[in-house]
């Protein structure tokens, strides 16, 4: 296979790529652009080899060394085949798979400071962060304290709420309750010491 290459005198002069190019844009092997079968084309040093750098897969198709675009670095070109992340998104394991911050699983959260989808504390259905305290809904039957964003069984909704089924939240009482069932003031099981 050949390359142009102008000259002077507004010419083209064909050259000859070197053998493991397939096209080219100069003589050496490090001016490949693209590789015939059985080469893979590194596009981070412009060679055409055998085999991808352990960073890439070889793309039979393209004869390309690439991974899939969520990938920084992989060992295949499937979305499962990532070892690290492109840019802003985060490694959820264990898939091995990247994703947005959104798409974090549940159960698990965006974290940032090591970009991948971190495990919410046990109490946590979804969270903002590990501990006990970041959680923003519950697992099974526990209700959220949205005071301290805590999950806690019923009976342990702080005084003046009540566990509210309908949200799993610890919901603030009618305001002439101390305590209450309900949001209503016909839900109060103490009143408030000034309504007594």
């Amino acid at each position: 296979f050949y390359y142009a290459t102008l000259i002077p005198d507004s010419s083209f002069l064909a050259t000859i790529c070197h053998p493991s190019c397939k096209t080219c844009d100069g003589p050496l092997s490090t001016n490949c652009t693209s590789c015939s079968s059985p080469y893979f084309l590194n596009t981070s040093s412009n060679t055409c080899g055998t085999s991808c750098p352990t960073s890439a897969g070889g793309n039979t198709t393209t004869r390309v060394c690439e991974c899939h675009s969520s990938c920084e670095t992989c060992t295949g070109l499937n979305e499962t085949d990532c070892t690290t992340c492109a840019p802003s998104l985060y490694a959820n394991t264990p898939a091995l798979t990247c994703v947005t911050g959104p798409s974090c699983p549940e159960f698990t959260f965006p974290n940032d400071s090591n970009m991948q989808c971190t495990a919410c504390h046990a109490s946590c259905a979804s969270c903002q962060g590990d501990s006990s305290s970041n959680c923003t809904t519950c697992s099974g039957e526990l209700y959220l304290n949205t005071t301290n964003s805590q999950c806690v069984q019923s009976i342990n909704c702080p005084i003046n709420q009540f566990a509210n089924q309908s949200n799993h939240e610890c919901t603030p009482c009618h305001a002439s309750c101390e305590n209450c069932t309900g949001p209503n003031d016909t839900n109060c099981t103490i009143c408030s010491a000034n309504l007594v």
